[in-house]
């Protein structure tokens, strides 16, 4: 048996069917743990995730609540997505009630809606269960806004465990199926429960076929498409209605155990009644349940979190003294700074008076920075320095009307090319993640001028034609070290999605690309490859001139990793090696007035 292995260090138990891991609180050496991918029904994933320690603690807490009524979860998030004006909040209305009203005809989600709904457990299929702790099956339900400014912003609420409700209108041309299900499958992962609608509205029957996508995307399938006129087929919303509340309690984390001290503290919060509490009071409402050690305060607190109950960033010092305890108040707080009026009229730049008139109504007191840096931390916003200045990048004009006056110089220039799909809100993103770089405030929605140090300068621009890219030019004395920071930017926004498909390119400088505006592209990940196994050149494909691969790569590759640290800004950097000088990079950083620490 497992838990007899006493001396085991690692384990690796990835893509199984493991359902009991109760035998690891025996292996006390064990201290490397891989459980990605098993339906694990006694400890909740959200803890499993945070490694062995987590589950010992949890463990600890089982122990202790032994003789106790076992707690199961009944409980499921699910989200309502498509483009505007297709029928999500149609479908929403009816399904809490067959015969409730529709919302007007232009009526419009002003960013999300959240509701909880509840209805009875079908105990059929829970009959391994012995003892049930509730009769009620919760559904917390998300109507999101179709408007394209929010698409951005799905990343923050999109997830694994989430049920998806994709709405479609019967007419075509309006519902851009590739984007949304290459978003749920880039947030949520392959296995995405999807549940497809559509909505026949004024009298269009469907005729659109779904088979290339049933053949791209491994949750579409027959079973979970339904085809009904929300407004005139009352008598098929019985039936959409069971349907969905099946699949609901199909969820693989539906019926897992869970801690009883987890639920009472769940319960203890709701009776707060408030929007948000401050994090001494969490840590009151824990210590009365017993909960007293810094590893069990965080691991309910991320539990809560990963399930939807709260919002807390417990591991940001910046953000942690609030807890937000009603998702929904959070959300539509948040979005009444993107949609304001204030905010187009001022071309996506406000003050800290212009923030405090659109959350006068929410009684915050002084509570309004906290939610300003969470608007920085999802992305959304960030203050310019030194100055009573807030930037809403999506909300930026989108062209540019700043000249860039590096044209001339030697560049290095980088491309990201996207290939089938692009996730909307990633320039946003990265504009807010490198903010303390921007060149005399020279930024739009579509792309950003940085200077870093006194004598290097970039430019990121998307292009958006038949193919979605983004552009990279450097110019100055710390170009590579400039574009070691710019890449991890980028690939921290872009870590949030499970498959993207990019490729990272470099300009070709054989005699006949040098200097042409349509140079050869080479893919950076061959070039590395190529170096790695000693082969000194490559073929461009538009002259056939053999090249050297150093020189492509500018004698620069990545390995180790470093922390940078700027204007309060910190993010993880590679170690560059540059023609095989260790130190020169580290030298040069410090003579740009950056602090770079070795990441522990």
């Amino acid at each position: 048996p497992l838990k007899e292995l006493k001396n085991l260090t690692k384990l690796w138990f990835n893509f199984n069917q493991v359902s009991d891991i109760s035998p690891l609180k025996e292996l006390k050496n064990l201290t490397y743990l891989y459980l990605k991918d098993n339906p694990i029904k006694n400890v909740p994933k959200e803890v499993t995730e945070q490694g062995i320690e987590a589950i010992r603690t949890y463990f600890e807490l089982l122990e202790k609540e032994k003789g106790e009524k076992p707690q199961y979860l009944f409980e499921v998030k699910m989200l309502i997505v498509g483009e505007q004006e297709v029928g999500k909040t149609s479908f929403l209305e009816k399904f809490k009630d067959k015969n409730a009203d529709l919302p007007q005809k232009d009526a419009r989600t002003p960013g999300v809606v959240v509701e909880k709904n509840n209805f009875p457990i079908n105990k059929d299929n829970f009959e391994h269960i012995e003892e049930l702790s509730q009769d009620t099956f919760s559904v917390n339900i998300w109507d999101f806004g179709g408007q394209k400014i929010y698409h951005g912003t799905h990343q923050i609420f999109f997830g694994e465990d989430a049920f998806y409700v994709f709405v479609a209108s019967t007419k075509e041309e309006i519902n851009k199926f590739s984007y949304w299900f290459n978003t749920i499958e880039q947030l949520a992962g392959d296995k995405a429960r999807v549940f497809i609608i559509f909505n026949e509205k004024y009298g269009y029957k469907n005729e659109i076929s779904l088979k290339n996508y049933k053949e791209r995307f491994t949750f579409i399938n027959d079973s979970n498409i339904f085809e009904i006129d929300l407004k005139e087929d009352i008598d098929k919303i019985p039936r959409l209605q069971n349907l969905i509340k099946t699949r609901l309690q199909e969820m693989p984390k539906v019926g897992s155990s869970i801690s009883t001290t987890f639920m009472n503290i769940r319960k203890d919060l709701e009776k707060e009644n408030k929007n948000f509490i401050t994090f001494d009071r969490f840590l009151e409402i824990c210590e009365a349940r017993n909960l007293q050690k810094e590893e069990q305060i965080k691991l309910i607190s991320k539990y809560l979190d990963g399930i939807g109950a709260i919002t807390h960033f417990i591991d940001n010092e910046d953000l942690r003294s609030l807890v937000f305890l009603k998702p929904d108040w959070l959300v539509k707080t948040l979005y009444k700074i993107l949609h304001d009026r204030t905010i187009t009229d001022q071309k996506g730049v406000i003050t800290e008076n212009d923030i405090k008139t659109i959350w006068q109504e929410e009684n915050l007191k002084f509570k309004k920075g906290e939610l300003s840096k969470l608007m920085h931390e999802f992305g959304l916003m960030y203050k310019v320095g030194g100055q009573d200045r807030y930037v809403i990048p999506e909300r930026l004009p989108s062209e540019r009307n700043y000249d860039w006056l590096h044209e001339s110089e030697q560049l290095l220039r980088f491309n990201y090319r996207f290939n089938m799909y692009m996730p909307e809100g990633i320039m946003p993103r990265l504009i807010v993640l490198l903010h303390s770089y921007i060149e005399n405030e020279k930024v739009w929605k579509n792309g950003v001028h940085l200077v870093y140090g006194k004598y290097t300068f970039a430019k990121i621009e998307q292009v958006i034609d038949d193919t979605y890219y983004f552009k990279i030019r450097i110019a100055g004395t710390q170009k590579k070290e400039f574009l070691a920071i710019i890449r991890n930017g980028v690939e921290k926004v872009l870590s949030l999605f499970k498959k993207l498909y990019k490729d990272e390119l470099v300009p070709c400088i054989c005699a006949k690309c040098k200097n042409s505006k349509e140079p050869y592209f080479h893919k950076f990940s061959n070039l590395q490859n190529r170096k790695n196994k000693g082969k000194k050149t490559v073929e461009c494909d538009i002259s056939f001139e053999a090249v050297n691969v150093n020189k492509l790569l500018g004698g620069i590759f990545f390995n180790e990793k470093y922390s940078l640290d700027r204007g309060g800004m910190q993010t993880t950097i590679n170690k560059i090696y540059i023609n095989g000088d260790n130190n020169s990079v580290i030298q040069s950083a410090k003579g740009a007035n950056v602090g770079i620490k070795k990441k522990s």
